[in-house]
């Protein structure tokens, strides 16, 4: 929610361009921060459990910080040597101030692994507000009182991370032990992060990096477009459909340690119809009628062009959705998350080939066909490889119940397309209950789908 505010706010206060290399810097930000800390951020995860007394604990915390300090020192010379082989594509202040605001969001980022391991929720919980709201808030402030200029708007997030980081100094006051203890500890991390390190660098490279080739290509404004009407698409989707996982993971992991492989069928096709009964009219609304949301989100004259990626962004995250939140546990139940790689490898080179090939023929609405189709390539290749852990299935007439029930919503949203913005949140709302009725009809019509088109599975095994 703060970054749909601050695409509100930050599009109005700076330059097209301007806003195009803040949004290019954080592609960057992204792309180096996965690959330099997210082994660090999961292996404290998975390895706490294992610590038997504060001894243990100890251990674990000292490599963690000599983990932060070698991955800081390999970031850092990756960082300057791109600064110093860079000539224009991005100016020097938001090269100087980049570098800070990485080192800072990959120690937060690893003390929240340690506060939620420690099960301090609500010091969690503090921390990400002050970190977002006060990053947020030190930015408008700076950009209303010192000038538009992007470096401020990092320089103040890195302060609100600074802030955050007092508040999560438990990790920083653990006593270092032994040099031995941190570094036998620290390979252990690695070996288990290292493959999911691969993995969140390939989603990320998927997520973020068409943005980076926008700027390059295309211009620094277009990467601004582009980069609004893409996180408007997909913070809406993610919002609207991480909550269902959330709400039935637990659920489907217990079942897959208890031994009921019908249950966890039952509860996966659950998981998935609920999926796309949410998520097929967040799309649908996104799709027919996206330049009311894009003209409430996007200023400085980025709403035009940023308008016409939100259709093309919204499929390809759905697509993602279906990916990351349901066929992709395939890999997470049968423990093989680096199978991930073998999916999410060659899409990310066919959305990066794809990109450096179409950008500059089509411009930067060639970056949001790549999206939908890389994210198709992905999800075709998660069948497929999944499989061989554990069989997702997928209610394909549930789904399609669900597309029918979304007719009469892309009617009302088409017919009030150029509406005033009451008008347009009007039709909305009578679209919604349009659908709700339609799909409850269909459903009382129709039915679910039946045991026999569920394709059962025997329970999963272990691969050699």
């Amino acid at each position: 929610m703060v970054g749909l505010a601050s695409l509100a706010a930050f599009t109005r206060l700076l330059a097209p361009a301007q806003f195009g290399n803040y949004v290019a810097l954080l592609a960057l930000v992204g792309l180096l921060q996965s690959a330099g800390f997210l082994w660090l951020q999961n292996g404290v995860l998975r390895s706490y459990s294992k610590c038997r007394d504060d001894h243990a604990r100890a251990d674990l915390a000292s490599a963690a910080k000599v983990g932060f300090v070698l991955a800081g020192i390999g970031i850092s010379a990756a960082w300057l040597t791109l600064a110093l082989l860079d000539n224009q594509f991005l100016p020097r202040a938001l090269w100087v101030v980049g570098l800070p605001a990485l080192l800072i969001s990959g120690w937060i980022a690893i003390a929240r692994s340690w506060l939620r391991v420690h099960n301090q929720t609500w010091r969690f919980v503090a921390v990400d507000i002050v970190q977002s709201l006060g990053g947020f808030g030190l930015s408008i402030l700076a950009l209303l009182t010192l000038g538009a200029e992007p470096a401020l708007v990092v320089t103040a997030g890195a302060i609100g991370g600074l802030i955050a980081i007092s508040l999560s100094s438990d990790l920083v006051r653990r006593p270092f032990t032994s040099v031995f203890g941190a570094g036998s500890l620290l390979g252990a991390l690695w070996r288990y992060g290292a493959p999911l390190t691969m993995v969140g660098f390939l989603t990320s490279v998927m997520a973020v990096s068409d943005r980076l080739l926008v700027a390059a290509l295309v211009g620094a404004p277009s990467a601004g477009a582009y980069g609004v009407g893409y996180a408007i698409a997909d913070r809406a989707i993610m919002l609207a459909l991480v909550p269902v996982t959330f709400a039935m993971k637990p659920t489907i992991f217990a079942a897959f340690e208890s031994g009921t492989p019908l249950q966890i069928q039952g509860l996966l096709n659950q998981s998935a119809r609920w999926l796309m009964s949410i998520g097929l009219p967040i799309t649908t609304l996104l799709v027919c009628s996206p330049a009311p949301l894009v003209a409430l989100f996007a200023g400085g004259g980025l709403a035009a062009e940023a308008e016409a990626v939100v259709p093309w962004v919204a499929i390809g995250s759905l697509l993602g959705a279906l990916l990351s939140l349901h066929f992709g546990l395939a890999f997470q139940l049968a423990s093989r998350t680096g199978g991930m790689i073998a999916v999410l490898a060659p899409a990310a080179i066919l959305n990066v080939v794809a990109n450096l090939l179409l950008l500059p023929v089509f411009g930067m609405i060639a970056a949001a066909w790549t999206t939908v189709a890389a994210y198709a390539f992905a999800l075709c290749l998660s069948a497929y490889f999944g499989r061989r852990h554990h069989r997702i299935p997928f209610p394909v007439k549930d789904a399609m119940i669900s597309a029918a029930a979304c007719i009469p919503l892309a009617a009302l949203l088409r017919f009030a397309a150029e509406t005033s913005l009451f008008g347009y949140l009007l039709a909305a709302g009578a679209g919604a209950i349009a659908y709700l009725i339609a799909l409850t009809l269909l459903y009382r019509l129709l039915g679910s789908a039946c045991e026999q088109d569920e394709v059962a599975d025997p329970p999963p095994q272990r691969l050699r």
